[in-house]
C-alpha cells in the first residue's frame, strides 16, 4: 500500500520502467521507483502486445472488486507535525591552534644495499626515483621533507 497526499492526485503518472519489472511514479516533482511491482501484481505485462501504459496508473489507483492487483496507491490527507524547537546559536569565538609541524629530514646512506649481484645505496635510489618538488627534495646525503604548506617555500 503506498499513500500519496491527495494535493497530488491530478499530478500522478506512471510508466514501467528499467528492466520491465518495475514501475517508476511520477508525483508531483518527484519520482519514485516501485522495485520488482510489474512481477507481484497479476494485470500488469507490459510484454504483451495489447498492454497500455496509459491505463497503467489507472490500473494502480482504482480500488477493484476483489482488489487483487489494484489499488495499491491510496489518497490521503496526511499532516506531520513538527515540534516547535529552536536551534542554540553557534559560538565560533574559538582559539586556533596550529600544530607543531617539524620538517622530516633523513639520512640517505651510501652504502651497497641489497645480498645479490644488484646492489644501489639508498641516495642513488633517492636521486633516480624522489621527485624534488613541492616540499621534497634532496640535499647532498639528506632528504628533505617539508609537511607543512607554509613551510614549501623555503626549500
Amino acid at each position: 500500500r503506498i499513500v500519496v497526499h491527495n494535493d497530488f492526485k491530478d499530478m500522478l503518472s506512471a510508466s514501467v520502467h528499467g528492466n520491465g519489472e518495475d514501475v517508476l511514479l511520477f508525483i508531483g516533482g518527484s519520482k519514485v521507483v516501485i522495485k520488482n511491482l510489474v512481477s507481484e501484481l497479476d494485470g500488469i505485462d507490459p510484454t504483451d502486445e495489447d498492454f497500455n501504459e496509459a491505463a497503467l496508473i489507472k490500473f494502480l489507483t482504482d480500488t477493484g472488486e476483489d482488489g487483487d492487483g489494484k489499488g495499491i496507491i491510496y489518497f490521503e490527507d496526511k499532516c506531520i507535525e513538527l515540534p516547535n524547537c529552536e536551534a542554540e546559536r553557534a559560538d565560533p569565538q574559538c582559539e586556533v591552534v596550529i600544530p607543531d609541524c617539524p620538517d622530516c629530514y633523513v639520512t640517505l646512506a651510501e652504502k651497497d644495499i641489497g645480498n645479490t649481484t644488484i646492489n644501489v645505496t639508498e641516495l642513488t635510489i633517492a636521486e633516480r626515483y624522489v621527485e624534488q618538488e613541492d616540499g621534497v627534495s634532496i640535499d647532498g646525503t639528506t632528504l628533505k621533507v617539508v609537511l607543512c604548506e607554509d613551510d614549501m617555500g623555503s626549500t
